[in-house]
């Protein structure tokens, strides 16, 4: 039989004085890593914008894929997000579309509720009609107005996404 690894369902919380962070999706010897490097890095002093910008700066330096939340929102790596949607856009083609990618725009960026990732896919065939999605979501203002301020890491990925979609004909011709 192959090497099994031990799976904790039972999410770790890290509490800091003001903020609880729960970490989740990883064997139990890596959460005890994952929650230890997290209090050397983290004051309990620190807004909660701040807590999450450095979360996701550590997830996507670390490569770290476990679900991190702070106060019950998920913290959003940005660097798997935005390759994908690099990608999305180069080659303008939404197929190309990771759930990862999905969960972010269904969760983050006002969508109303798609059947799955490919249902949304059908919604907004092509890279122009996600374009025009950030411009006007499906409550009727930009992607970067649905966002609150707390939500600094998503707020982060939402603005390179727009700035890549605006500027999407130059990123095609280097496909």
């Amino acid at each position: 039989m192959g090497k099994e690894t031990l799976r904790v369902w039972k999410p770790r919380q890290v509490v800091l004085e003001h903020h609880k962070i729960t970490i989740s999706n990883l064997s139990f010897g890596r959460l005890a890593i994952i929650s230890n490097k997290l209090q050397k890095i983290l004051s309990s002093s620190m807004p909660e914008s701040e807590i999450r910008l450095i979360i996701q700066r550590f997830m996507d330096t670390t490569g770290c894929r476990a679900t991190i939340m702070v106060e019950g929102n998920r913290v959003w790596p940005s660097k798997y997000i935005l390759r994908n949607f690099s990608e999305i856009i180069r080659f303008n083609d939404m197929n190309r579309m990771t759930r990862q990618s999905y969960e972010f725009l269904s969760s983050v960026t006002g969508s109303s509720a798609h059947y799955n990732m490919y249902g949304w896919i059908s919604e907004y065939p092509s890279v122009d009609s996600l374009a025009r999605y950030f411009g006007r979501n499906e409550f009727g203002m930009p992607v970067l107005e649905n966002i609150p301020g707390w939500y600094s890491d998503a707020m982060y990925i939402a603005k390179e996404i727009d700035w890549m979609l605006k500027n999407r004909r130059a990123l095609q011709a280097l496909a």
